[in-house]
């Protein structure tokens, strides 16, 4: 894999170059790993709240706004984006500075709204909003369009590139160093996924346009041992080579590494003053109906004091199902300081009623502690129930940063506290046991939505306000408080295990428990009164599934200092937890809770309360569940809420979180990076506080923001019911009543305290009837509507009355004085009326000019009476402008009797249509008799209304049947109003119609027209695609139908046929049936072709051919008529003049129009060669030459050979290539030709061949050669006679001897064999070293027939220890090769000689004697040493010739290349592998004559050599050109005789 580091760089342009558009639109339900391409990408939610439902909104005094201005620029955990780009906070190595084509991050004005610039990113088809980066960034993905459609987005003040470090975590950039072998180091790592975007849940699979992007597949491809932990979550060993690759992945949103877990109460019930909690109150809290989840090591199931309260015990730790304790015991430890009823010995819980559900995290087979994912454990705990989920444990790494696992805990409570669909979820994590220092919080206690809990001492040194120094401390990286309260967790006494093997860490112990210390004990404390807190609102206050927010805020509403008064710190958070405090604040001081409110960006809320005494503390929390962070900013606050809280003189403000001396103090500014604002005044004035929680910064992606509001004050609401009604929601059917007419009346009722009221009594009566009693139940700011009627019996001014608990049933109400509704209204007597069933009339169509309303007259009275009846001119509400539109009535005049009712018609003539408005007149009827009038008022709404028509600028358009044609439609809105049209196109069958510009893609067949102003227009280009399966006649009348429905009114359509006529299309094929091959020049052919008619109209083809050169068409060529998909037959026959020459043939028919069908080939003519042979010349070894193969004389056998020249002519009329081989006697020649070249027609070539005829021919033997010639199947040769010359050789072959000692004779033997091929006869002569005796034994003639040898005796004395020489030649033997050998030998000392001084003059003898041989050699222009070895081994070589005979020495045997001979080839192939010589020759064996004549030759290419500027191997003498001669040498790798490497060759200059 080291290769793939090396070319990261490389490969990343090529990766992110093939990006191509894509397109992904939000995400799946949870249950669904794959995200649907129509999602919305921001969760809207429209609230109704249901007026008989719990969940329903409290009545407080709500504001529109907009969100406070931010600075344009986004922090990231990479540094800060501004305007100008990403100033960095860290070095990026190169390889992760690729961008992401997905990925963009978005900076938004400053001075627009976050939420606001979300919807407006949200009109760009594909876009996915990933992240809020505060204070003004957005991480948003898409395909390449999206991306570019950002430009138009007017809130975005700059869009920046996203480089793939974003994605990696820290840890794993920081492994990028020189000192890091990249290529061989593999690390583990975690992949992460993208997550829903409305359920916020992981997913492993997604769509971006046609592509799926799969986390699981990528992992799979990258990951060794692969484990998926959750959906989209999957670790494994990667390669740091493969790091950037997973990188830019479009379905990476994070990589990290694995988190590593590890864990982190008799007295503690008092210090949390739990006892006085659960008896306050008639219902005794116990933590029943209460489940509390548990994750930790394991639980003891057998344990007595959770006996039948264990819902359901679950292990998470892939392969290990069990859930046993079998280390340390701490699971059961936590799970019974939550919910232990102390059974076994008296250790309770906090909750000893509640019931557990477990999940076990610690593999049993090691101790180590496993999870996940916080998202599954989290799920799974409230899909069983579980609304508390406490966890004692935490990440081994990471201080204080925010991770994936703490992004989880955020998303699931924040979508669980969404309480208009779920029920709440309380998570709680223990800050950690490491040490006093800061930033020692691990994840995921680092979360915003959890509570982090640090550990006080439970018992002994200061109990309870010693913080242990031990407990984790804060802050965390982006600067939140954690932890957030502290609770008993030092030597806290619980259950023990009886599985547990280790409790070596407990500081006493029983059978039954043992005592343990840390945050691992204070959280399971903390979280035991979390579960109080929901059992009291849920049974004690009457509210059902309470937001974990608001369990948050009471537990730290009830938190109190430990020591020293400076809450809030980053020790102990907001204090150590006080349920007392929380529920049962004391004498005259109550306690208020919403958290059935919201807020969207810009939005506030109010509240008011009245504090009944001064001096008292009144302190608020503001807890909200913030949408969850992310891994890429580095604050992780997305919707920013402010707590500011104003004292009753209306300027002293405190604002949330800013204390001074554990108290707030006025001044400061707004919190901006926590999710918890808390106002505490000491010593409050009475009087009416105000309360606002503003959203002044909203970055999530949800629309609403839920919270939680605590108050505990002097005369604040105790948890107390208090009915009341709500402000102007009276109403009375006739606002003037008349006698003896029924009428309804309705008002609404809320209970404005925190308690449900049971059987709550609404008593009403009205001008003095009882209209009785109605018996509701009314929840904590639940609103109900209630309706009575009423018929007066008499006129005058009566009074309605309505009273709430009349019976006082609930004496404990926060306030008595708002129970009774009085109103009193008047009663007529008898007079006229007019009622109409229609008192607003809707326009609905544009074409309209008439609205007609009928109205009913009515005398009250039951005595007759005269009546008129009038109208004023209608009016438009939006300007106040008076139109004076004609009105007409059926009647005006009118005699009634008692009670009559009659109809009046009523008609209003306006333009067709007026503008969209409301237009209201009223119509008065007089009762004429007694003088009263009854006005009644009556509106015409005119809305938009849709209107249109089309225009077209061709009655019949003409559609190609292949290529799309375009043309334009236009829109005109005949409306009254700007409006816009759904639009369809209907095409004809098998055709297709589509929008250019208008759809969700090019050439969709639906699509929006935008919004046109009234009288406006809009062109609509359009697309007509013909089928692609088929042709459509030529001519062929069709229809298409373009449809617009009004976006304003769904009913309303209009159709515009759209008329076409298909044009004709010329198209044809022509196929060649027959195979012609290569043809003769002087052949013939027949060729016969198909052709068809492809278009969708008849046509003519006339044909026509042409040919190359001497070809001619031999029939008639007639016209081919062809319909549509007819085909047809043409034959052209052809015939060559015997000069036919090959080349393109053409084929072109031609229709009536011009209309042209072309083929094209070639005719390949085949031309028959006609080579002619004869003999040129033969060239001798020196040189000479003779047109006759024996003219020059006898052939010399050996290297360097004779070279045979032929010439070869080209009798033919096209240009050839042969191929030669000279074919030989025997496999013991050696014989290779030049490779010839083109020859062309009527020309001619010499080719030169070398033939060494073998050593071992006897001399005057005549061989025959033969050289063949073969081209296109076509052969010839030519056989010529040598004659052998002759030919002496003798090979010397010193054989191994004793050691040559001075004054000692010692034979040497030497062997000599007569290599040539003539007989010898030649006198020895010897020579040697100065002083030496050198004698031979036996005769001194060497005889000697060709293959005979004879072994040489010589008898050598040295006269004195030296290195010397023996020289054996041959006399008058100029014409043997070679006929000497030299070999080189040392004598040794006599060991039995008395050495004696030598003279001064020994020196100058010996130098004398070097230079002697040195001249001999020189003189001789021959030096051979032959080293022979002293153990007994022999040396066989060939010597240089003498200067008398300057040939070569003859090569080896070639019949390994007169086997090959065939195969042509640059150089002539090398000898077979032989002996190599032991040493190299002397330097005079390169010594050149001065005669020309006999120069060497070159063992290439047989060319002499001058006397200088050549090279030769120093193995065996062969010699050659220099390179770059222009011969084949530089070809050449090895000597061609000895095979000595090149590289070695001696280069004579």
């Amino acid at each position: 894999m080291g290769g793939r580091y090396a070319i990261v760089v490389m490969l990343l342009p090529l990766l992110l170059a093939v990006w191509a558009p894509l397109a992904e639109i939000g995400g799946s339900q949870p249950s669904d790993s794959r995200i649907s391409e129509f999602e919305p990408l921001i969760e809207w939610v429209n609230i109704d709240p249901d007026p008989n439902s719990i969940r329903g909104i409290e009545p407080t005094s709500f504001s529109e706004g907009l969100e406070q201005v931010r600075g344009t620029h986004a922090d990231t955990r990479l540094g800060t984006y501004d305007l100008s780009g990403l100033e960095q906070n860290r070095e990026i190595h190169t390889v992760f500075s690729a961008e992401r084509m997905d990925l963009r991050l978005v900076l938004i004005d400053g001075e627009v709204g976050l939420w606001p610039a979300q919807e407006e990113l949200l009109t760009i088809s594909g876009l996915m909003i990933r992240a809020y980066i505060p204070p003004s960034g957005f991480l948003v993905q898409g395909d390449a369009f999206a991306l570019e459609s950002l430009d138009g987005i007017e809130s975005i003040a700059v869009v920046h590139q996203v480089p793939s470090a974003m994605i990696v975590e820290d840890e794993l950039l920081d492994l990028y160093t020189d000192t890091v072998v990249i290529e061989t180091t593999s690390v583990e790592v975690r992949l992460e996924g993208w997550r829903h975007l409305d359920s916020g849940v992981p997913v492993d699979e997604f769509d971006i346009g046609m592509v799926t992007h799969s986390t699981g597949q990528l992992a799979g491809e990258l990951l060794d041992s692969m484990e998926t932990v959750d959906a989209g979550r999957h670790q494994g060993s990667l390669s740091l080579v493969d790091l950037p690759f997973a990188a830019i992945d479009p379905s990476i949103s994070w990589i990290r590494s694995p988190p590593v877990f590890a864990i982190h109460n008799d007295r503690a019930r008092t210090h949390m003053r739990i006892s006085e909690a659960v008896t306050a109150f008639a219902t005794p809290l116990n933590g029943s109906g209460e489940i509390v989840a548990v994750a930790d090591s394991g639980i003891d199931q057998d344990h007595g004091d959770m006996d039948n309260r264990i819902v359901a015990a679950v292990s998470v730790v892939n392969g290990d199902s069990s859930s046993e304790d079998t280390h340390s015991g701490h699971g059961t430890h936590v799970a019974c300081t939550v919910l232990g009823d102390g059974s076994r010995g008296g250790y309770a819980g906090v909750a000893p009623e509640a019931e557990l559900y477990f999940q076990a995290m610690e593999r049993d087979s090691d101790g180590q502690f496993y999870s996940p994912s916080m998202n599954y454990l989290i799920n799974a705990a409230y899909n069983n129930g579980a609304l508390t989920h406490t966890n004692s444990w935490g990440s081994q790494t990471n201080y204080g940063e925010y991770t994936t696992d703490s992004e989880d805990v955020d998303d699931r409570v924040n979508y669980y506290d969404q309480y208009w669909s779920y029920d709440g979820m309380t998570v709680l994590f223990s800050a950690g046991n490491d040490g006093s220092n800061s930033d020692t919080i691990s994840p995921p206690a680092t979360a915003k939505n959890q509570l982090a809990v640090a550990n006080h001492h439970n018992r002994g040194g200061g109990a309870p306000d010693t913080l242990s120094s031990s407990s984790s401390r804060g802050p965390v990286d982006d600067g939140r408080l954690k932890p957030d309260v502290a609770a008993p967790g030092s030597w806290v006494r619980s259950c023990r295990s009886q599985d547990a093997t280790d409790t070596a860490g407990a500081s006493w112990s029983s059978q039954w428990y043992l005592e343990y210390s840390g945050t691992s004990m204070a959280a399971p404390n903390t979280a035991g009164a979390s579960a109080l807190i929901r059992e009291y609102l849920k049974e004690v206050a009457a509210r059902p599934e309470p937001q974990g927010a608001l369990v948050r805020g009471l537990v730290i509403l009830g938190a109190e200092d430990i020591g020293t008064r400076d809450i809030p710190n980053m020790n102990e958070g907001w204090g150590r937890v006080n349920l007392a405090n929380s529920l049962v604040p004391g004498q005259n001081t109550g306690i208020y809770v919403d958290d059935r409110n919201y807020l969207r960006s810009g939005n506030s809320r109010d509240y008011t309360f009245n504090i009944s005494e001064s001096w008292k503390p009144f302190k608020v929390v503001l807890s909200w569940s913030d949408y969850r962070g992310n891994n890429w900013a580095s604050a992780q606050l997305q919707n920013d809420l402010d707590l500011t809280v104003t004292a009753p003189d209306g300027t002293t403000t405190y604002l949330g979180n800013v204390f001074e001396n554990g108290r707030s103090s006025t001044g400061g500014s707004t919190d901006t990076l926590n999710n918890v604002e808390v106002v505490l005044v000491d010593q409050a004035q009475k009087g009416i506080w105000s309360v606002r929680v503003e959203d002044v910064r909203h970055g999530g992606q949800r629309s609403q923001q839920t919270y939680a509001l605590a108050v505990r004050g002097a005369g604040v609401d105790a948890l107390s019911p208090d009915a009341a009604f709500v402000p102007n929601s009276f109403q009375l059917s006739d606002p003037i009543p008349q006698v003896n007419e029924q009428v309804t009346f309705s008002l609404q009722v809320t209970n404005m305290g925190s308690r449900t009221m049971e059987d709550l009594i609404v008593r009403t009566s009205a001008g003095g009837q009882n209209l009785g009693d109605e018996t509701i139940n009314l929840g904590p700011g639940e609103i109900r509507g209630l309706n009575w009627q009423w018929t007066p019996t008499s006129s005058g001014t009566k009074d309605i009355m309505i009273q709430l608990d009349p019976t006082d049933a609930f004496s404990e109400e926060l306030d008595e004085g708002n129970n009774l509704f009085l109103l009193s209204v008047g009663v007529t007597e008898p007079g006229v009326r007019l009622d109409t069933d229609t008192e607003v009339v809707t326009l609905t169509s544009a074409e309209s000019s008439t609205t007609q309303w009928e109205i009913e007259l009515k005398n009250t009275a039951l005595l007759p009476t005269n009546a008129s009846i009038a109208v004023t001119k209608p009016i438009r509400l939006s300007d106040g402008t008076q139109l004076d539109w004609f009105q007409s009535f059926s009647q005006t005049t009118f005699e009634l009797n008692g009670s009559e009712v009659v109809p009046v018609g009523l008609t209003l003539v306006h333009p067709a249509p007026p503008e969209p408005g409301l237009y209201r007149f009223t119509v008065t009827a007089t009762d004429e008799d007694n003088g009263i009038q009854y006005p009644l008022s009556l509106t015409l709404e005119v809305p938009v209304l849709p209107d249109l028509h089309f225009t077209i600028p061709f009655s019949e358009l003409t559609v190609s049947p292949v290529d799309n044609t375009s043309f334009s439609v236009d829109l005109w809105n005949d409306g009254n109003g700007a409006q816009g049209w759904d639009l369809d196109l209907f095409a004809p069958n098998g055709w297709h119609l589509g929008f250019d510009d208008l759809g969700s893609m090019p050439g969709a067949p639906s699509a929006s027209s935008g919004y046109i102003s009234a009288s406006g227009s809009r062109s609509l280009s359009i697309t007509a695609v013909p089928p692609s399966t088929h042709l459509v006649p030529a001519g062929t009348q069709l229809v298409g139908t373009l449809r617009a429905i009004s976006q304003i009114e769904g009913s309303a359509q209009w159709s515009q046929q759209i008329s076409f006529v298909v044009a004709s299309y010329r198209n044809g094929d022509i196929e060649l049936e027959s195979e012609y091959g290569q043809l003769r020049s002087d052949g013939v052919a027949n060729l016969r072709f198909t052709v068809t008619n492809t278009g969708n109209d008849g046509m003519t083809l006339t044909p026509s051919v042409e040919l190359p050169g001497g070809w001619s068409v031999t029939n008639n060529l007639p016209a081919v008529q062809l319909a549509p998909g007819q085909s047809g037959d043409v034959v052209v026959g052809i015939a060559g003049n015997g000069l036919a020459q090959s080349g393109p043939i053409e084929l072109t028919l031609t229709s009536e129009d011009g209309y042209r069908i072309e083929w094209q080939g070639v005719l390949d003519v085949i031309a028959i060669p006609r080579p002619q042979l004869s003999f040129n010349s033969v060239i001798m070894p020196d040189g000479s030459s003779s047109p006759d193969p024996l003219g020059a004389g006898d052939h010399p056998a050996g290297a360097p050979g004779i070279r045979l020249i032929w010439f070869v002519e080209n009798g033919g009329s096209e240009a050839w290539t042969p191929s030669v081989y000279l074919r030989t006697p025997s496999a013991d020649w050696m014989a290779q030709c030049d490779i010839p070249e083109e020859i062309s027609a009527g020309g001619g070539q010499l080719i030169e061949c070398l033939a060494v005829i073998p050593t071992v021919l006897p001399a005057g033997v005549q061989p025959q050669l033969t050289f063949e010639l073969s081209v296109g199947g076509v052969e010839v040769n030519d056989t010529i006679s040598l004659r052998v010359a002759s030919s002496k050789a003798v090979q010397w072959t010193v054989k191994s001897h004793s050691e040559l000692v001075e004054g000692a004779s010692t034979e040497v033997r030497i062997d000599a064999y007569n290599a040539g091929n003539a007989p010898l006869s030649n006198r020895i002569a010897l020579s040697g070293t100065e002083g030496w005796k050198v004698s031979l034994t036996g005769s001194s003639m060497l005889e000697l027939q060709p293959g005979e040898s004879r072994t040489l005796v010589l008898l050598v004395t040295p006269d004195e220890a030296e290195e010397g020489y023996l020289q054996v030649w041959l006399q008058e033997a100029g014409d043997v090769f070679p006929n000497e050998v030299v070999y080189s030998v040392s004598s040794e000392d006599d060991p039995n000689r008395v050495e004696t001084p030598s003279s001064g003059s020994s020196g100058l003898i010996w130098a004398g004697l070097i230079l002697l041989l040195v001249a001999l050699a020189l003189a001789s222009g021959v030096l051979v040493k032959i080293v022979g070895d002293r153990n007994g081994s022999s040396a066989k070589l060939p010597l240089p010739p003498p200067p008398r005979s300057p040939e070569l020495p003859p090569p080896p045997s070639m019949a390994s290349i007169q086997a090959a001979a065939p195969v042509a080839s640059n150089l002539p192939p090398p000898p077979p592998a032989k002996a190599k010589p032991v040493t190299a020759p002397p330097a005079g064996a390169f010594e050149e004559e001065s005669d020309d004549s006999n120069r060497h030759r070159c063992w290439v290419c047989l060319e002499s050599l001058s006397q200088t500027g050549w090279q030769a191997c120093p193995g065996c003498g062969a010699r050659y050109h220099l390179s770059g001669s222009g011969c084949a040498i530089d070809k050449l790798s090895g000597c061609r005789n000895c095979e000595r490497d090149v590289s070695e060759f001696v280069i004579m200059e």
